[in-house]
């Protein structure tokens, strides 16, 4: 084994094993439980490992769930309320992706246990994704950000810290459809999704992603 090499496997062994025998915690997110303890990180991974993954699984299942609220959003005549979903779906999608990418560089793989999603109105929905959303900005990532930041992982920090900020935008467009619902009738032009670090907007008004930085080119509409 090259010295390089080997140091460098010398560190990871070290640092999987400096939290090893942690177990992942149940969380609940709003009125959805979603099971984490059947989507493990390797034994011995660090905390933030273990955070990326509960992350990937998250995002896996809201990408689900959002696609069942727009199905039934159409259904009961909200069609902008299912342009919305559609496009929360695909933002999940991006944070997925990107949590996947975290765990893949670090050789390990992203797992994640996708479940049912009970179906109800599209008022009941966005009540739902309104609370979901506001658990994930304010308690969820920033408490996965301050572990990364004491595991010193730095892609797991600019990550979880984005992710606060795209949960916090999605939760602001699920309030203002709750609060016009009656508009979510009329279909609009389609909302727009940061391709980088799926951040979620109905209007693009700048030059660059006030999420990641990168160029508005990198949205794509979602009708």
């Amino acid at each position: 084994m090259k010295p390089k090499s080997f140091l460098s496997f010398l560190y990871l062994f070290s640092w999987s094993l400096l939290l090893s025998g942690l177990l992942v915690s149940n969380i609940c997110l709003g009125a959805n439980h979603i099971k984490t303890s059947k989507v493990k990180a390797p034994a011995g991974s660090s905390i933030t490992v273990k955070n990326l993954m509960i992350a990937y699984n998250v995002q896996s299942n809201a990408k689900e769930k959002f696609l069942v609220f727009a199905k039934k959003a159409d259904e009961d005549g909200y069609k902008k309320a299912a342009q919305l979903f559609r496009a929360a779906a695909d933002s999940a999608q991006v944070l997925a992706r990107n949590s996947a990418k975290a765990l893949t560089d670090m050789g390990i793989t992203p797992a994640a246990t996708l479940r049912n999603h009970k179906i109800r109105s599209t008022r009941e929905n966005l009540e739902r994704s309104v609370k979901s959303e506001g658990y994930k900005a304010k308690k969820m990532y920033p408490k996965f950000k301050t572990q990364a930041e004491t595991d010193n992982i730095k892609n797991a920090i600019i990550l979880f810290g984005s992710a606060a900020k795209v949960a916090s935008n999605r939760k602001k467009l699920f309030e203002n459809a709750l609060k016009n619902l009656d508009s979510m009738k009329n279909q609009s032009k389609g909302f727009f999704v940061c391709q980088i670090c799926g951040n979620l907007v109905e209007v693009i008004d700048f030059t660059d992603c006030p999420v990641c930085g990168y160029p508005a080119s990198e949205y794509k509409i979602i009708s």
